[in-house]
């Protein structure tokens, strides 16, 4: 997490500006740490970190991927075919978690 708090921690000093917009996008891997589940306590720690940038005014737009992982774990690591149809099914099942973590982390702070 200390490369992003560098980041972060980078781009306020960098913009004086406070009429930026600043596009984060987190991987899979960001979200899991490597683990085949979403890491809750790593999303948290990055919604406190973007919760200081909004704070000192940037505006935030967050594209998150993710709901593969998430709908893997939620279906309890299913043997699919590797083909778009079964990426799909696992992302729409996924995306509701993906999305509620994230909404938990917000109303945590």
């Amino acid at each position: 997490m200390i490369l992003y708090q560098h980041f972060f921690s980078l781009l306020l000093r960098l913009w004086k500006n406070r009429n930026k917009t600043i596009v984060v996008k987190f991987g899979t891997s960001t979200l899991t740490q490597g683990s085949p589940k979403l890491n809750r306590p790593h999303m948290i720690d990055i919604v406190r970190q973007l919760a200081q940038l909004h704070q000192a005014g940037f505006r935030l737009v967050i594209v998150t991927s993710g709901a593969i992982a998430a709908g893997r774990h939620y279906l309890n690591h299913p043997q699919l075919p590797p083909t778009i149809a079964s990426k799909q099914l696992l992302a729409a099942v996924g995306q509701k978690s993906v999305n509620s973590n994230l909404g938990t982390a917000i109303c945590d702070l």
